[in-house]
């Protein structure tokens, strides 16, 4: 189905987007078309409290176009359509999934909400994704996952220009306080479980990796007990150090480092 208008987006469950997830992932399966999960769901999926948005999902190893994939989709299963974005003048289309309604009503007098959930079609290369080579996924609950070392280091991309974007706007400035705390998550995650970056170097974008070492020390300006986490996890005592070379704060620092805390109500 074919939507010209489009869709506003609504507030869901961890349980229904782990379900689109599972369905998407699915149906790319159906299509013979190997695929691994980032951003929220597959932050979600390693333990992280924060809830995804969306279902972002990259398609890997496919001579398929993305416009392609999400005809195909929408093809397979009704539940999946095709809207116009917000944007009149872009050329894509964007696929949702319509969340089947609950059991019970509003009321008697109303139908139940149909509750759209958006799917994002990616492809390696875009922002910097890795493109992940065959049985290097990591896999929980059955999906396949970006691992979590290029997990992190992409949501710290999306935290530091959600950051440069939410100066003047009040949902990117929410979105980067929801990248801040889910990177809080995936280092302690990461610590917890033993992953290192030597694991996935080999096969990670040199772009991704300078990209991750240039941020880091930005991201210890706001939050700088996690420098540690960075460094066990394998990157570079350089990046992972706060603000002064020897770990001291100067009370200058130590004030706009708390205020900016407050402002994203840590």
């Amino acid at each position: 189905m074919d939507r010209s208008r489009p869709v506003r987006p609504v507030t869901l469950t961890g349980s229904e987007i782990t379900h689109v997830a599972t369905l998407a992932v699915n149906a790319l399966r159906g299509l013979d078309i190997r695929c691994i999960l980032v951003g929220g769901a597959a932050c979600s999926a390693f333990g992280s409290s924060r809830v995804a948005r969306n279902v972002d999902i990259v398609v890997l190893s496919t001579d398929v176009g993305r416009e392609e994939i999400k005809q195909r989709m929408a093809a397979r299963d009704s539940s999946f359509f095709l809207a116009s974005p917000e944007n009149p003048h872009a050329a894509y289309k964007v696929l949702w999934y319509d969340i089947p309604p609950t059991a019970v009503p509003r009321s008697r007098h109303l139908p139940p909400i149909i509750r759209p959930c958006r799917v994002n079609i990616l492809a390696p290369g875009v922002m910097n994704i890795p493109d992940v080579p065959q049985g290097c996924a990591a896999e929980i609950r059955g999906l396949p996952l970006m691992p979590l070392i290029p997990l992190l280091m992409l949501r710290l991309q999306d935290w530091t220009e959600h950051r440069k974007l939410g100066v003047g706007s009040r949902r990117s400035f929410q979105q980067g306080n929801d990248d801040f705390l889910t990177i809080g998550d995936l280092l302690d995650i990461g610590v917890r479980r033993g992953y290192t970056l030597d694991a996935c170097r080999a096969w990670l974008p040199v772009s991704l990796l300078e990209t991750a070492e240039q941020q880091i020390p930005t991201y210890n300006n706001y939050h700088p007990m996690k420098a540690g986490h960075w460094q066990r996890l394998g990157f570079s005592a350089a990046s992972a150090q706060g603000w002064l070379p020897n770990g001291v704060f100067s009370a200058a620092q130590t004030s706009q480092m708390f205020e900016s805390l407050a402002k994203m109500n840590i």
